[in-house]
Parts: structure tokens; sequence; C-alpha cells
């Protein structure tokens, strides 16, 4: 039989251990705010219904996901996820099957629309975008060449064209590759996006021309800026 003393830690023990159990707990993500650090979980154990807890920001989830709490003071934060996230990404690489041109002086879309969809998850985040390309001119002279992307995002809130690459082409016929990187800037919710490849003319007289030899790749990754 243990003496008082003995018995009194053990007691205590049992409460601090208590104690600890009820400072963690295991649940589903069933939303994440696209800013600030509000998510709703359904705990296990509880009715289902999901509950208001925080989300460290370096902890990326996501509807379904199974993640773990812990409670600091009064609140309930989410500190791990079983499952792998990132921020939003995509690529895509396009090749023409036909010979197409353009002179203009304003962007245009490229032939055929080369398209990239990526979502983003945060407001307060930008895209990275990338493109690698290649292109000539069929006519003599020094000519300079834009290629951009059209951003637009899927509620039509946000729609405009930036910037990527540059190159400067000067022999007629030869096919030339180059690329370019850019990140955006301003304000972009989150959301889907589709981003469209662009081309002008900027310089010269020489007409900007892809075919069956050409290509491009596309790029977008959501950063912190």
């Amino acid at each position: 039989m243990p003496d008082y003393a003995g018995g009194l830690l053990q007691l205590i023990d049992e409460r601090v251990a208590v104690r600890l159990r009820s400072g963690t707990k295991m649940g589903t993500v069933q939303s994440r705010d696209s800013t600030g650090v509000r998510a709703m979980v359904a705990v296990d154990g509880s009715s289902g219904v999901p509950q208001p807890v925080k989300c460290f920001e370096h902890v990326l989830v996501d509807v379904g996901d199974r993640v773990g709490l812990v409670r600091f003071e009064s609140d309930w934060v989410i500190v791990g996820n079983y499952s792998l996230r990132s921020l939003g990404a995509g690529h895509e690489t396009f090749e023409w099957s036909s010979l197409s041109t353009t002179t203009s002086a304003t962007y245009v879309d490229m032939p055929s629309s080369p398209q990239l969809s990526v979502p983003k998850y945060r407001d307060s985040t930008q895209f990275r975008v990338r493109c690698m390309i290649s292109a000539y001119v069929t006519t003599s002279g020094f000519t300079v060449m834009k290629t951009g992307f059209r951003i637009q995002g899927g509620d039509g809130a946000v729609d405009y064209d930036m910037d990527v690459a540059r190159f400067d082409l000067v022999s007629t016929n030869s096919h030339y590759g180059w690329g370019g990187i850019a990140t955006t800037t301003g304000s972009l919710p989150a959301g889907n996006y589709t981003m469209t490849a662009r081309w002008l003319r900027v310089g010269g007289s020489g007409t900007l021309t892809v075919d069956a030899q050409d290509l491009i790749h596309m790029e977008a990754e959501e950063v912190i800026a």
C-alpha cells in the first residue's frame, strides 16, 4: 500500500497525463479561409459538426486532410498534416502543328492560344511564371519579340497581360530558343487562374513566326511574395 506522499504523487501524475491528453486532438479539415488563420475541422470523437480552429501559416491544408491539433491557451491550432501539400503550381508544353505569323504591335494570343491552368490558395501570395519558347522571323531585318501571359481569374475580376520574355531576332528563318521569368504584383485573390500565351512585335520589321519545329513551355507557381 503506497504511503501518503507516494499516493499524492501518483494522483498528480494522473491528472497531468489527463491534461496533456486533452491538449491534443485529431480531425478532418472541412474548409480553410484564403486569408487569415481560420479553418473548420471536424474533430474525432465529436458530433462531426465542424469547429472553428486556427492554422499556422506554414502548415498547408485542404478539404479532407487529416490533421493534428494542439491547444495553445484557449486556441486549437492545426500544427501538422498527414497529406503532403504545396501552394498552387502547374505547367504545360505546347507544340504547333502548322505555320502561323504575327506583326501585331499589341499583345494577341499565340496561335491555338496555349493555356496553363493553375490554382491559387492564398490571397497574400503571388505567381512566379516562366516561359520557354522558340520562334523565328521570315523577313530580313532586326526584330524584337515579347512573349507574355494573359492572366485571368475564374471570376473575371483579374484580367491583364504581363511581360515574361523578350528576345531580339536577327537571322532570317533561324529558329531561336529563349525564356524568361516574371512575378505578378498587386492583389490576386485566391481562386483558379488561366494563363494564355501571348506575343507581340515591339521593334523592327520582321514577321514573327512559329511552325511545327517550335514549341512553348509554360510554368506557374504560387509563391510567398
